[in-house]
């Protein structure tokens, strides 16, 4: 906590002092989505984060896509493995990143069996 003084007048003898919290740091990052080696089908990935701050989360991104109410969905891309990247900032400009690693997969199951006779 640091103190910030007012002077009331020109060499007035009184003064006031207001506290004032300092924020040096970016957001704090409490958990997000998908996870880290998350196997994920589909078109689309779609994630979450939760990140605090003392001056506020004021903006979140999943890789450059705007994230409102912290929630985003982005292009899958081809099949394997992707890289997505969250970036959070707080109000007065500090921010922090999280990169995770995720393997998209649309290719769809087979199953060869060969024909069998029976005899009887």
């Amino acid at each position: 906590m640091h103190g910030l003084t007012q002077l009331n007048a020109p060499l007035s003898a009184h003064t006031r002092t207001f506290p004032v919290a300092g924020d040096n740091t970016g957001p704090t990052i409490a958990w997000a989505t998908p996870a880290n080696g998350a196997l994920l089908p589909g078109s689309r990935i779609s994630g979450t984060i939760k990140a605090t701050d003392p001056s506020g989360v004021t903006i979140a991104l999943l890789n450059h896509y705007d994230a409102p109410k912290f929630a985003a969905s982005i292009p899958a891309g081809t099949d394997g493995k992707h890289m997505i990247t969250w970036w959070v900032a707080d109000g007065v400009g500090h921010s922090r990143y999280l990169t995770r690693t995720v393997t998209v997969d649309n290719t769809g199951t087979s199953l060869t069996t060969s024909a069998r006779t029976w005899h009887r």
